[in-house]
């Protein structure tokens, strides 16, 4: 089995009708994406890399407090998720973690992960009715 120690986060969209980074919405007690990071190094994850772009200000304060590397996209405007993955590579050396900032998911989606003995694989879940 795989020792996965790494993760890259996607946080650089911007969505018109939130004033913030969507991953820094409010989910009872704490911003989406400080829960993400709180289950990642619950699981052994320490090595994460956060793509930056619409107000990349609230992932600089945000790093101050949590151990991780940042790369801003200066085109996150024009440019999808495989820009902001591309410029994660520097900071990549093996397999990880590939996870969208304003994703809610449970906590056992990222041990399943690390346990799953195939090398390539994802979690999918259905989605809400509204």
């Amino acid at each position: 089995m795989l020792e996965i120690r790494q993760a890259v986060i996607l946080g650089a969209g911007e969505r018109k009708c939130f004033d913030r980074p969507v991953g820094f919405l409010e989910l009872e007690d704490s911003a989406m994406i400080e829960r993400l990071i709180t289950i990642l190094n619950a699981n052994g994850i320490e090595k994460i890399t956060v793509i930056t772009g619409f107000k990349k200000e609230y992932y600089e304060e945000l790093a101050k407090k949590k151990n991780l590397n940042l790369v801003y996209n200066e085109k996150y405007k024009w440019t999808g998720t495989m820009h902001s993955l591309a410029l994660a590579k520097k900071f990549v050396d093996g397999d990880f973690l590939l996870i969208e900032s304003d994703m809610v998911f449970e906590e056992r989606a990222v041990s399943t992960i690390l346990e799953n003995e195939n090398r390539n694989c994802m979690v999918v879940t259905q989605g809400m009715k509204l």
